[in-house]
């Protein structure tokens, strides 16, 4: 993804082969995660209620439309992938600390972001104290 923005990725933690990249995984290095609440949330990538025309995000826009599903779908999926192998990993390490909410649809745009927001509010208010 970050190609497709005319970026190169290995300008973050250097070769893909590189050291860089384990030291700054997050399912390598779980159990150094701190113990402290966390909301993870992913979907699936396959389309969803806000993947649709009448989205006012959307606005009957074919070609917006197209980009989230394709490009927000494709991130949705990736980010479905390695979500789930941290839920994994840091179960196994039994770190309870760690709300997961897996989607069954949804690509990776707004309205899934404010939903994730408004159900994870309770969870951040708590952990601020307000």
């Amino acid at each position: 993804m970050v190609a497709v923005g005319g970026g190169d990725a290995e300008n973050m933690w250097g070769p893909y082969d590189g050291p860089g990249w384990p030291a700054h995984d997050p399912v390598v290095n779980a159990d150094k995660l701190p113990r402290i609440p966390m909301y993870i949330t992913t979907a699936t990538g396959i389309p969803g209620p806000y993947d649709t025309l009448a989205d006012p995000r959307i606005d009957n826009d074919v070609t917006d439309l197209a980009l989230q599903l394709v490009l927000g779908g494709g991130i949705e999926a990736a980010t479905h992938y390695c979500t789930t192998q941290l839920a994994d990993r840091t179960n196994a390490l039994g770190m309870n600390n760690i709300r997961y909410n897996f989607k069954p649809a949804g690509t990776h745009s707004w309205g899934y972001w404010e939903d994730d927001l408004h159900d994870s509010w309770p969870m951040i208010a708590a952990s601020l104290g307000v």
